[in-house]
């Protein structure tokens, strides 16, 4: 068909004709083979553009029984949720979707209240969080550490302007740093004095630990962390646009025209976004039992892996801050309906892959890839929506036939060195938070 509309029509002579195909998922195997073909042999001026879900090649095959296409040869992959979260563009865009839909509501445009950024908050303000999450009981971060730590000890660097640098100095303190080094290197950093201390404690500070200090925080005080702001929106929603709106719409759904906050002022309240975030992701997560064939195994799964990497959030020693991602070697799996289910829910984006290392041999098990559940998951299982690109929680077959099959399995065999190092704590007579880890 190009090729006769060239003919036809000289003015497209020198043009590129593009042809777009998408949910190619849904194509039946046959249908692909033609495809595929095509892919080998399209000619110069004429371009591809499939669109699909990941795992969406029914086959590889072409008319030719004995050939099959190539990846980066016939075609080139462009995982969009990678491209998107890297690009600072899809926050540009984001912005602009969203522009469009509030200029559509009357009372938000006579306002001006249309820039979803000033609505919803750029950024989190993790100070602010935790000021207001301990202003009615100042003292509980000192007395969950007062029962191993010498309340002396304590008290030469209580900090009550900011419960997040307090808590980081008692665990500094269990770390076995004096309470003097440990108060002049807050004081350091407070005041800005560029020293090898001071820069040490910004670097544990704002670098390492702030995130998951909170965590810690809202798991001593009893209270969900919360999830707000127009990044974190945008980090939740794993580079899927639909995930973005929901959340807004869900936002604002909460807020309520009557509210004076929205009407007044053009802001969202950081409850009512995170009352949003905390509702879309459950519902997403009962989703993934609709998932053709391997629901009820990916849903066990999701279940038992989240809350594997809510016991690394709940580690008071901070030793995988922010741990939320797994890695497995699919290629070393023999058990065809384990790699089928893994490929559904890569497929449906339950969990996505982040670029994988080069293998030099099929099935090298010391080669695994390495993957996060989605991100619109993390406000149900209270973990970080970030990847730090750390530590990777390594599975086998076997825990991965564990983890699909078995619910409320005994997750504390995957916490590295957990009986070591509390037999070692036990010896230095160390706080601790968190009994269960």
């Amino acid at each position: 068909m190009p090729e006769i509309i060239v003919k036809s029509i000289p003015l497209f002579k020198n043009l590129n004709i593009i042809i777009l195909l998408d949910e190619y998922e849904n194509f039946l195997e046959h249908q692909q083979v033609v495809i595929n073909t095509l892919l080998k042999f399209t000619r110069p001026h004429i371009k591809f553009r499939i669109g699909m879900r990941l795992e969406g090649f029914r086959t590889f095959k072409m008319i030719a029984e004995e050939d099959f296409i190539k990846e980066y040869r016939e075609y080139r992959k462009v995982i969009f949720e990678e491209a998107l979260n890297k690009d600072k563009r899809f926050h540009r865009f984001l912005e602009e979707i969203s522009r469009k839909r509030l200029e559509s509501i009357g009372v938000l445009r006579e306002k001006g209240f249309i820039n979803i950024k000033t609505i919803l908050s750029k950024e989190e303000n993790l100070e602010d969080e935790a000021i207001a999450l301990a202003k009615n009981k100042p003292n509980k971060i000192y007395e969950h550490f007062s029962k191993k730590v010498p309340k002396e000890h304590l008290d030469k660097v209580r900090y009550k302007d900011n419960p997040l640098l307090e808590l980081l100095n008692y665990i500094w303190l269990t770390r076995g740093v004096t309470p003097e080094k440990t108060y002049r290197a807050m004081r350091d950093y407070l005041d800005k004095n560029k020293t090898e201390a001071g820069a040490k404690y910004e670097r544990d500070y704002i670098h390492k630990y702030k995130l998951s200090l909170m965590f810690l925080l809202c798991s001593i005080y009893k209270k969900p962390k919360l999830y707000y702001s127009f990044n974190t929106f945008a980090f939740l929603s794993s580079g899927i646009v639909g995930n973005f709106i929901e959340l807004c719409r869900g936002s604002f759904a909460n807020a309520g025209w009557d509210d004076d906050l929205l009407l007044q002022e053009g802001k969202i309240s950081k409850a009512s976004q995170s009352h949003a975030a905390r509702d879309f992701s459950k519902d997403e997560i009962h989703q993934i039992s609709r998932i053709e064939t391997y629901g009820g195994e990916i849903s066990t799964f999701i279940r038992n892996i989240g809350n594997i990497f809510l016991e690394y959030h709940l580690d008071f020693h901070l030793r995988y801050p922010e741990t939320n991602q797994f890695a497995v070697n699919l290629d070393a799996i023999k058990d065809k309906n384990l790699r089928n289910a893994m490929s559904a829910a890569i497929k449906w984006s339950v969990i996505q892959r982040k670029p994988k290392m080069q293998r030099t041999t099929p099935g090298d098990p010391h080669l695994e890839d390495t993957y996060i559940t989605n991100r619109i998951f993390a406000p149900s299982f209270q973990i970080s929506y970030r990847t730090r690109g750390g530590k990777s929680v390594s599975l086998n077959e076997k825990n991965l036939r564990v983890l699909m099959h078995e619910d409320n399995t005994d997750i504390s065999k995957y916490i590295p060195n957990r009986n070591a190092l509390d037999k070692e704590e036990d010896k230095n007579t160390t706080a601790r938070l968190f009994p269960g880890l």
